[in-house]
């Protein structure tokens, strides 16, 4: 019994629960993280518009310069979560980069169907 407490052992501090030496973050910062990187994503999609309508002046919409506005979205990405993630947290990042994925996905996929 000991033996299952011991192992069971979760501690939480501030904004991080440690779990056998490895640390999770607390709901809520998960959450921040989740809504920041669904926001980042459709902002990704609309500053790419922006671009192809704007920059490109009608070009057909996979062009190079409208993929320049990536460039600037995947730096914000990454700023974004490196303060407020860290960096040794590597399911973070992963559930940080499938939620901006996602966002851009399903709003692709909207801007299509309709």
């Amino acid at each position: 019994m000991a033996l299952l407490a011991r192992t069971f052992r979760c501690t939480i501090m501030a904004n991080v629960q440690t779990y056998e030496g490895r640390e999770f973050m607390s709901f809520k910062k998960q959450a921040t993280v989740m809504i920041g990187n669904a926001v980042l994503g459709v902002f990704t999609c609309y500053l790419y518009l922006y671009f192809w309508i704007f920059v490109s002046m009608a070009a057909p919409i996979i062009n190079l310069k409208a993929f320049l506005s990536l460039i600037i979205s995947l730096t914000l990405f990454g700023v974004l979560n490196a303060s407020l993630i860290g960096r040794d947290q590597k399911i973070e990042w992963l559930y940080a980069s499938f939620t901006y994925l996602g966002a851009i996905v399903l709003f692709v996929a909207i801007f299509w169907l309709f």
